[in-house]
């Protein structure tokens, strides 16, 4: 018996310093303890990226084959690029604002400018383009971009080829 107590006596400081452990690892998990200032670590969040796309200058009346100057712009509260700005452009309308998931082929739009598709551009920035409407009638036009997979889409506007 007095060899069994003994062994038990060298077992206590460990059983407590595991419970000691336990108690800290326990009230850290629970939030009841924390890292003083300068031990924690470090949260750098990135800014996420904000796109406007909209228009600077788009006539409101065309002559049908007319070459005629489109002006828009992209707005960002930080530098990046785009593989993808364009005019599309059509005689169906397409309401109202557009969200990011919403793709080109999505829409009714049977045209676009080509000048900036498949082509780094790096916004913010402003973009012109010539078109020639081929066709007579109401035309409606939204300016375009992707950027980091995303559409991007301005107001939509009409305009008339005579």
């Amino acid at each position: 018996m007095g060899n069994f107590l003994k062994s038990n006596i060298s077992i206590k400081p460990l059983f407590l310093l595991l419970l000691v452990i336990g108690i800290i690892v326990y009230m850290y998990s629970q939030n009841l303890i924390t890292l003083p200032a300068s031990e924690q670590p470090r949260v750098v969040a990135e800014k996420e990226v904000q796109i406007k796309v909209s228009f600077v200058e788009v006539p409101e009346k065309v002559l049908q084959g007319d070459k005629v100057i489109v002006s828009w712009k992209i707005d960002s509260n930080q530098q990046t690029k785009t593989f993808h700005t364009a005019i599309h452009y059509g005689k169906k309308s397409t309401f109202g604002l557009l969200g990011t998931g919403v793709k080109p082929d999505d829409l009714g739009y049977t045209d676009l400018t080509t000048e900036f598709v498949n082509r780094e551009s790096t916004i913010p920035n402003t973009f012109d383009t010539v078109m020639s409407i081929g066709y007579q009638g109401t035309i409606y036009v939204r300016a375009h971009a992707i950027v980091d997979g995303k559409n991007y889409w301005s107001e939509e506007r009409m305009l008339v080829a005579e």
